[in-house]
C-alpha cells in the first residue's frame, strides 16, 4: 500500500484533523448521549511486517474481510500475540537514525463495518482516544488524515464521507514513526488502538472549544475559543446538591458567575459545580472546581495554603491488556491510593485517558499531566559526554514542531480539569531551545497553572547552566534524603522543589521512605514527591500451581533490546495486589500522627496532630490498644476533631502494668464512608512506647545435667533429652536430636549473604567481589569445659572465602544448659577494608515436613527491615511459615522480622535481651538468587531459618541513592547473644 511518509517527516504530525480541544462528551437536549461509540467491540484485522506489504483494498467498502481475523478494540497487538512483546527502559527500540523508521515496521489493517443515520445539518467526528505509534483513517473508501501521537486524541471532521446508513471505517496503524523517537518511556511498547474510538453526532451549529477558570474567590469564566457557527448558547451554574445558582446566555462573548462563600476544590474535599453549556439540539456538561495555584516565597500555595503534594507515578498498564485499561481497572487504582493515603498521580509520561481526569475532578487527587513525550534513548550515542547526548533533541530545532504539539495537546485536551494543578513537559528528554520554547508556549497557553519539567534541573546538576525561568519548580529525581535536606538553607535556590520520581518501589522496597518524608515536611520550600511507580509492568502468561499467576519481563518475549525486570518497579503487583512497599509508604503518609507529650501513675497524655490541609479529623475516629508485651491491658477508642494542620491533646487511662515493654496502639479508623473508601477502613497506625521491658541479660540458667565428650572433629554435648553435635573446626552445630529425632537436615552455616534484592543492584557487585556469598568459618582453636550442668566450648572464629583475607576474626563461644539451651555467645572484629555486609548470622537448615508455624514478638505482621517497618509494630504474631514468604515475582530477600526478641519456627525457636532479626522460609538463598522468575522457585524441603545479628536496611537503590549508611551492617565490633533451643 503506498502511503504518504508522513510518519517519517518530522514536520507533520496530523492531516485533516481538528484543532485540538478540551474534552467532553455532548449530549443532546434530553440528557442522552448523542455519540457512538465505535470501540468496545470486535473489528476485523491483518497484521502485515511493513506498510508497504498492506493490501491497499482493504479501505474499500465491497472488500471482502472475511479472511481477516476477529478481535476486540480497544487492544494491543503485543498482547493478542500479532506483534513481538518488548519492554525496553532506556534503549530506543529502533536505530537511532530519525526521522526514518525501519523497514520491519509492524503495520495494521483494521476494519468496522457500522450503521449510522445521518441526518441534514449535523456534523459528524471521528474521535480517536489514543493509537499507538501512527495512523492513517479511511471512511468508505475516502482517505480521511493522518495522526500521531499516541495518548493524546485526535478528531477528524467525517460529515461528506460519512453514509446513511451503511459505513466502512478503515484504519492503518504503524507499530513505529517518527515519533517513536519522543516515545522512549520506559514501558512495554505497545501498539494499535488501545482507547475508545467515537463517532460524534453534533449540530451544524456548536461550541468546540472553551476555557473554565474558577478560582478561591467564587469567580467562574467561562470563555469560548472556538464556535461552529453562530448559535444560541444558554449557561447554567449548579452546586453539587443541584441547586442553580446562575443562568446567563451569550453570543459567543465570555460569560462570568460569582459565587458567594464558595466551597473550594482540594483532594481533601473535591466540590465541583456543574456548568450546563446549551445550544439548539446539544448540550456540554462540565465540571469545575474553585480552586487557585500559585507561589509565594518559594513555596508552591493551593487556595492559599501550603499543600504537600504526595503520591505516585502512574503508567496505565493492565497485565492481560497491556496499554488498554477500562474506567473499573483506573478506579480500582484511585480506590488503592485513596486507601494508603496519596493525594497526587503524575500521569508518567504521557497524559491519561481524559476520562481518567474526570475521575480524578471527582474523587480528589492532584494531577501533574504530563505531554507525551520522553527520548532518553539519546543518552546512549555513542561519542559525546552524557550530557551532550541527553540534550540531543532538546536542542535540535527540527523537533521542535512535535514537542510543541504535544504539549499543546496535553494542555488543550486537559485544561478544564480543577485536579490538574501543574504541567509537565515531558520526562527525561535533555534541555535546549526546543523545552525553552515550549515552556513559554505552555505558560501562554495557561497561565493559571505550574509548570514542571525536570530536564532543567538535571543539566544544573550536570554543570549546564540553563535558561530555566519559565519552569516554575526546581525538579529531582532520585537525590539522597541529605542532598534534599541541604538545599533550602542556600539563598541561591529561590523554587519549590518537587521529587518528581522517588523511593524507587522496585522488588523488596523501599525502605527509606519515612527519611524522605521527614525532609519534605520541614522544608516548607519542598512542595512533595512521587515514588517510582505504581504498578509491576508485566505480562500475564497463565497459572501456576503453586504461585499463581505467571509474568514476564523484559526479555522473556526473547526481544532485543531489553531491560530485564526493570518494569517491576511498582507498588502493587500487576493485578494490583499491594507490596509491602505500598503498605509501609501508606502508613507514613497516614492522616493523623500521635506523640506521647506525658504521663502518670494513672494517665496517659497524647498529642495528634493532623497531616490533611483543609478538611478536619471529623469522621476519623483513634481505636487504641495497650499492651504489656503482647498481652492486652485496655483498649478503647476516641474521635478526633483537630482541623487540617493542627493538633489536639486527649488523656488516656493507664492501666496498671509490670516489668515487661508496655506499648500503646493507635489505628486511625474511618467512622464514616467517604467516596471511594468504607466506613471501618484504617487510614494508618501508630506505636508509641510507654515504658520499655526490665533489661535482662541473655543467659541462660544450670538447669539438669550435661555430658561432653569430645574427639578431633567434634564435640558431643548431651543431656536428658537431647544430643547436640558441634564441628571443633567450623564452630557449628552440625547435629541436633531432641528425643532421638534428628532437628537439622544437614549442618549449621555462619552466613553474610542475602538474595539480593532489586534495590542491591548496585552494591551486589562489591559484594560478589569479596565473594560474601562464599563464606566458610573457621575455628583455628577450640576448647571445651564442662560443670556438669553447663558444657562451655571456645572457638576462636574466623570467616573467610577463597582468594581474600578473614571478613571477621575473634571468639565464638557457645553453652548448653541441661534443658538443651544454646547460649551463643559471639565477640568479632570485621575488616573494614570490606564493603558493608548484607547480614551476620547463622543459618538453620531444619528437618520440615512443610506445614511449620512461626511465633514470634517484634515488628509484624509484615515483613520489616531496620529502614522499612513502618507498616509493622512490635507485637505476638503467629502464622504458617508459608504465610511468611513475599512472592515477589523476581525473587530476593524477603520475609524478615527486625527487632525481634522472641521466636519459634518449626522446632527451633530462639530469644535474645538484644532485638535481632530473623526470617524463616522453605527457600533457600541460593534458590531465591537463582531463580529468574517466582513460579520458577521449589522449596528446598528443609524450613530454612536464619537468625541475624543484623541485616542491612533496604533502601531504595535500584535506581536511587546508595543505603543510608546508619542503616548498612558496617561496625567494626560485633558482639551478640542469643539463646537457642529445638522442640
Amino acid at each position: 500500500m503506498k502511503l504518504e511518509k508522513y510518519y517519517e517527516d518530522l514536520s507533520v504530525q496530523h492531516v485533516g484533523t481538528e484543532k485540538s480541544r478540551a474534552y467532553y462528551m455532548p449530549l443532546d437536549e434530553n440528557g442522552e448521549a448523542t455519540s457512538l461509540l465505535l470501540s468496545g467491540q470486535e473489528w476485523k484485522v491483518r497484521v502485515y511486517p511493513s506498510p508497504e506489504d498492506v493490501d491497499g483494498t482493504f479501505i474499500d467498502p465491497a472488500f471482502d474481510s472475511s479472511a481477516f481475523d476477529t478481535i476486540p478494540v480497544p487492544s494491543t497487538l503485543e498482547m493478542l500475540g500479532y506483534v513481538q512483546k518488548q519492554y525496553t527502559n532506556v534503549n530506543y527500540p529502533i536505530p537511532y537514525d530519525p526521522p526514518f523508521v525501519p523497514v520491519d515496521n509492524p503495520t495494521a489493517a483494521y476494519i468496522l463495518d457500522f450503521d449510522k443515520k445521518k441526518s441534514a445539518l449535523r456534523r459528524y467526528y471521528l474521535y480517536f482516544e489514543g493509537v499507538d505509534s501512527a495512523y492513517f483513517v479511511y471512511l468508505n473508501g475516502k482517505e480521511i488524515g493522518y495522526s500521531e501521537v499516541p495518548h493524546s486524541p485526535s478528531e477528524f471532521d467525517v460529515t461528506d464521507a460519512l453514509n446513511d446508513g451503511n459505513n466502512r471505517l478503515a484504519v492503518v496503524v504503524l507499530k513505529y514513526s517518527d515519533g517513536t523517537y519522543l516515545e522512549d518511556q520506559d514501558k512495554f511498547r505497545w501498539s494499535g488502538i488501545f482507547r475508545d474510538v467515537y463517532l460524534l453526532d453534533r449540530p451544524e451549529e456548536h461550541i468546540r472549544d472553551y476555557v473554565v477558570t474558577a478560582d478561591m474567590t467564587g469567580l467562574v469564566t467561562l470563555s469560548f475559543t472556538s464556535i461552529s457557527g453562530n448559535p444560541d448558547i444558554a449557561v447554567k451554574l449548579s452546586d453539587a446538591e443541584g441547586n442553580v445558582l446562575g443562568q446567563k446566555e451569550s453570543d459567543g462573548s465570555p460569560v462570568s458567575f460569582r459565587i458567594d462563600n464558595p466551597h473550594l476544590w482540594n483532594a481533601e474535599e473535591p466540590y465541583l459545580y456543574t456548568l450546563e453549556i446549551a445550544v439548539p439540539g446539544e448540550t456540554i456538561v462540565q465540571k469545575t472546581g474553585c480552586r487557585s495555584v500559585w507561589i509565594e516565597n518559594s513555596v508552591v500555595l493551593f487556595n492559599g495554603e501550603p499543600v504537600k503534594f504526595l503520591g505516585v507515578n502512574r503508567h496505565e498498564s493492565n497485565p492481560k491488556t497491556g496499554a488498554t485499561v477500562t474506567r473499573e481497572d483506573t478506579l480500582q487504582d484511585l480506590k488503592m491510593m485513596k486507601a494508603y493515603n496519596f493525594n497526587t498521580i503524575r500521569t508518567s509520561h504521557y497524559p491519561d485517558a481524559p476520562w481518567f481526569y474526570e475521575m480524578c475532578d471527582k474523587y480528589g487527587f492532584y494531577v501533574v499531566s504530563e505531554a507525551d513525550l520522553e527520548c532518553h534513548g539519546v543518552s546512549h550515542l555513542q561519542g559525546g559526554s552524557h550530557q551532550w547526548n541527553f540534550d540531543t533533541i532538546a536542542r535540535d530545532r527540527n523537533f521542535l514542531p512535535a514537542i510543541l504539539d504535544r504539549n499543546e495537546r496535553n494542555v488543550e485536551v486537559n485544561k478544564n480539569f480543577p485536579s490538574v494543578f501543574m504541567w509537565s513537559l515531558g520526562n527525561e528528554s535533555g534541555w535546549g531551545e526546543c523545552f525553552i520554547e515550549t515552556a513559554k508556549y505552555v505558560k501562554k497557553l495557561d497561565p493559571t497553572r505550574l509548570v514542571h519539567y525536570e530536564g532543567a534541573m538535571h543539566s544544573v546538576l550536570h554543570g549546564v547552566e540553563v535558561d530555566d525561568d519559565t519552569i516554575d519548580c526546581d525538579s529531582f529525581m532520585y537525590n539522597e534524603v541529605s542532598f534534599m535536606d541541604s538545599y533550602f538553607p542556600d539563598p541561591k535556590h529561590t523554587k519549590p522543589a518537587f521529587l518528581c520520581e522517588y523511593i524507587h518501589a522496585m522488588g523488596n522496597g523501599p525502605g527509606d521512605i519515612e527519611e524522605y518524608i521527614e525532609v519534605i515536611r520541614k522544608h516548607k520550600e519542598i512542595m512533595g514527591g512521587c515514588a517510582w511507580e505504581w504498578c509491576d509492568h508485566a505480562t500475564y502468561e497463565g497459572e501456576d500451581p503453586i504461585h499463581g499467576p505467571m509474568y514476564h519481563y523484559g526479555g522473556d518475549a526473547g526481544e532485543f533490546p531489553n531491560d530485564g525486570n526493570f518494569c517491576l518497579d511498582g507498588l502493587v503487583y500487576p493485578d494490583r495486589r499491594p507490596h509491602t512497599g505500598l503498605i509501609e509508604y501508606g502508613n507514613v503518609l497516614r492522616p493523623v500522627r500521635a506523640s506521647l507529650t506525658g504521663q502518670s501513675d494513672d494517665e496517659i497524655f497524647l498529642t495528634l496532630r493532623s497531616y490533611y490541609t483543609f478538611r478536619s479529623l471529623d469522621g476519623i475516629e483513634a481505636v487504641y490498644e495497650i499492651k504489656e508485651h503482647g498481652r492486652l491491658l485496655s483498649s478503647g477508642s476516641f474521635a478526633l476533631s483537630a482541623l487540617g494542620g493542627e493538633e489536639e491533646t486527649v488523656g488516656i487511662a493507664r492501666p496498671e502494668t509490670g516489668n515487661g515493654d508496655v506499648f500503646i496502639n493507635i489505628f486511625y479508623r474511618l467512622s464514616e464512608e467517604r467516596p471511594l473508601l468504607e466506613k471501618g477502613l484504617v487510614l494508618g497506625f501508630d506505636q508509641l512506647m510507654l515504658s520499655p521491658g526490665e533489661k535482662k541479660n541473655t543467659g541462660i540458667e544450670a538447669k539438669g545435667k550435661v555430658s561432653l565428650s569430645s574427639d578431633e572433629k567434634f564435640f558431643t554435648v548431651s543431656g536428658e533429652d537431647f544430643e547436640y553435635r558441634f564441628d571443633r573446626r567450623r564452630a557449628t552445630l552440625v547435629s541436633a536430636k531432641r528425643g532421638g529425632v534428628e532437628r537439622l537436615a544437614s549442618p549449621m552455616e555462619w552466613t553474610l549473604w542475602r538474595a539480593p534484592t532489586d534495590n542491591d543492584r548496585k552494591i551486589k557487585k562489591l559484594w560478589k567481589e569479596a565473594n560474601f556469598d562464599r563464606a566458610e568459618s573457621r575455628a583455628v582453636f577450640s576448647e571445651a569445659t564442662t560443670d556438669k550442668s553447663i558444657a562451655m566450648l571456645s572457638f576462636d572464629f574466623h570467616l573467610s572465602a577463597a582468594s581474600l583475607q578473614p571478613f571477621m576474626t575473634g571468639r565464638v563461644v557457645m553453652s548448653v544448659n541441661g534443658d538443651g539451651e544454646i547460649l551463643v555467645s559471639v565477640r568479632v572484629v570485621r575488616d573494614l577494608v570490606f564493603p558493608f555486609f548484607p547480614r551476620f548470622g547463622a543459618l538453620f537448615h531444619l528437618v520440615s515436613d512443610g506445614s511449620d508455624e512461626c511465633t514470634y514478638y517484634g515488628y509484624g505482621p509484615h515483613e520489616s527491615y531496620v529502614d522499612k517497618h513502618r507498616a509493622s509494630r512490635v507485637d505476638y504474631f503467629t502464622l504458617p511459615v508459608a504465610r511468611m514468604h513475599e512472592d515477589y515475582i523476581v525473587p530476593q530477600e524477603n520475609g524478615s522480622h527486625w527487632g525481634v526478641s522472641e521466636f519459634s519456627a518449626g522446632h527451633i525457636c530462639a530469644h535474645a535481651a538484644e532485638p535481632f532479626s530473623f526470617n524463616a522460609s522453605y527457600y533457600t538463598a541460593d534458590e531465591l538468587e537463582r531463580a529468574s522468575h517466582n513460579y520458577e522457585l521449589r522449596e528446598s524441603g528443609n524450613l530454612e531459618v536464619h537468625i541475624d545479628y543484623r541485616q542491612s536496611g533496604i533502601g531504595s537503590g535500584s535506581c536511587g541513592p546508595q543505603l543510608v549508611a546508619k542503616y548498612q551492617l558496617s561496625e567494626r565490633h560485633i558482639d551478640w547473644d542469643v539463646v537457642i533451643s529445638f522442640n
